[in-house]
């Protein structure tokens, strides 16, 4: 086994840094012989082929076939119905033979059955009352079976409740009456107004108790709305 001495061995915990340990190596270069020339190529020439086969004669191709003929297609029709049956013959109507009726048979009474009137057999009308009839009927013996009963569940029944909001009721509309008499009486104040300021070349001040009648006029007129608001 070589061993390197003069060569200081190392440890490291990883891979060392380049430059760091001094690899020593060894170059071999192979140098090759010189290469001797090589022979000239041989030619190798193909064999002569051999002549060609005389060419044989084919026969002349046959004529195509002619085209087969089609005939015309032929439709059946199907036979005629057989006519329909002659009429049977008209039956001829029997004569009418008068007869002169001169009696009727009538059926002979049928024979009654006699009734025996001996005493022994005879019963009163109270004794066939209060026979005893006895009827027979069939007897049922009750035997145990048993049936499928259906589950019960617990129904409900929807209730209509009563509404939780009720609208409020619309607003009655205002009178009739009461408009018109406002607007009858504000026309004329300004009726009345107008004719004062256009006689008068400067607009005297409106005498008081003019004013007074206005005020209380839009006094009045306020109650009247607010006391309708008040009933809506």
């Amino acid at each position: 086994m070589p061993t390197n001495y003069g060569v200081k061995k190392r440890l490291y915990l990883s891979h060392p840094e380049p430059d760091v340990a001094v690899v020593r190596k060894s170059v071999t270069r192979f140098i090759p012989p010189e290469r001797k020339p090589s022979p000239p190529p041989r030619i190798v020439r193909p064999a002569p082929l051999p002549p060609p086969p005389p060419p044989v004669e084919q026969p002349a191709p046959l004529p195509p076939p002619p085209p087969p003929v089609v005939a015309p297609p032929v439709f059946v029709l199907p036979p005629p119905p057989p006519p329909p049956p002659p009429p049977p013959p008209p039956q001829p109507k029997p004569e009418k033979i008068e007869i002169d009726v001169i009696s009727v048979d009538v059926d002979p009474p049928t024979p009654r059955r006699k009734r025996s009137r001996s005493r022994s057999k005879r019963r009163s009308p109270r004794e066939s009352r209060e026979l005893e009839r006895v009827i027979e009927r069939d007897h049922f013996i009750p035997v145990p079976y048993p049936v499928e009963v259906e589950p019960q569940y617990d129904t409900f029944r929807y209730v209509e409740g009563p509404r939780r909001y009720e609208p409020s009721p619309s607003p009655p509309p205002p009178p009739r009456r009461a408009i018109e008499e406002d607007t009858r009486i504000r026309i004329s104040d300004r009726e009345r107004f107008r004719e004062r300021y256009e006689s008068s070349p400067s607009p005297p001040p409106p005498p008081r108790r003019a004013i007074e009648e206005d005020t209380r006029i839009r006094i009045s007129d306020r109650e009247r709305f607010r006391d309708r608001r008040e009933r809506w």
